[in-house]
């Protein structure tokens, strides 16, 4: 469950923002959300504290305390889009700071078509971002994060306590378990080994009684007979001979 938090003092602005918010997501994707909306900017906080997944918040930078508001949703939920609300006599050096970072500005008064025209960028940009996360693969390598598409991964190997993306002619390395892996990864990746997890869209055969199974650029690799059942039904269901 998505999670949308309104910081803001204004009984009808909310129900705006209530109103456009729930029309572009229901426009942007299926996905379900939570709308929590307070007007006092104390117990706005005690609930960012208690609830580290929002992922959406609008905050007053106006109210009384609401730019620590803002700082807390940034704290607290790192990853959060924030949505400040102000006016032209609010200076942006008061909201556009490290510690706040807001990903738009709503200014005051709060006119339907700009509101309608923010916020659906804003969800649009959240799900085109949703969509790319979910076909690539995220890891760290020397402390820094590193994006490959799943579509290019031939495999996964467990080799001196790291895990190796194998991709094309490169190996990329990083920390995790063989276990903890197959959990992220797409259910197109299989073992065929306790030390390996192919991608199964790179499969040209599999050879039960070799014990081996043949990938795309000629790649062979270890089938143990841990694996041989379930592999030899993906080729019957994939049709690989």
């Amino acid at each position: 469950m998505n999670i949308l938090a309104i910081c803001n003092e204004k009984e009808a602005e909310n129900i705006q923002l209530r109103k456009v918010s729930k029309e572009k997501i229901a426009l942007s994707s299926e996905e379900k959300w939570d709308i929590w909306e307070y007007q006092n900017a104390k117990r706005f906080q005690e609930f960012v504290e208690e609830e580290p997944f929002v992922e959406v918040a609008y905050v007053d930078a106006i109210m009384e305390s609401g730019l620590s508001a803002a700082k807390e949703v940034r704290k607290n939920c790192k990853d959060a889009s924030l949505v400040i609300i102000a006016d032209e006599h609010t200076s942006p050096m008061k909201y556009l700071k490290p510690d706040i970072q807001p990903q738009a500005l709503l200014l005051r008064p709060l006119k339907t078509e700009e509101t309608s025209n923010v916020l659906g960028e804003l969800y649009t940009h959240l799900q085109n971002e949703k969509e790319e996360m979910a076909d690539v693969f995220i890891m760290e390598e020397r402390s820094q994060e590193k994006r490959i598409p799943f579509q290019k991964i031939a495999y996964f190997e467990a080799r001196n306590k790291k895990i190796y993306a194998i991709v094309e002619n490169q190996e990329y390395g990083f920390y995790d378990t063989i276990i903890n892996l197959a959990g992220r990864l797409p259910s197109y990746f299989v073992r065929c080994h306790r030390s390996y997890l192919v991608n199964s869209k790179k499969i040209k055969g599999v050879y039960v009684k070799k014990g081996e199974v043949e990938l795309e650029h000629n790649i062979i690799l270890p089938l143990s007979r841990t694996y041989r059942k379930s592999m030899k039904e993906l080729v019957k269901c994939e049709k690989k001979v």
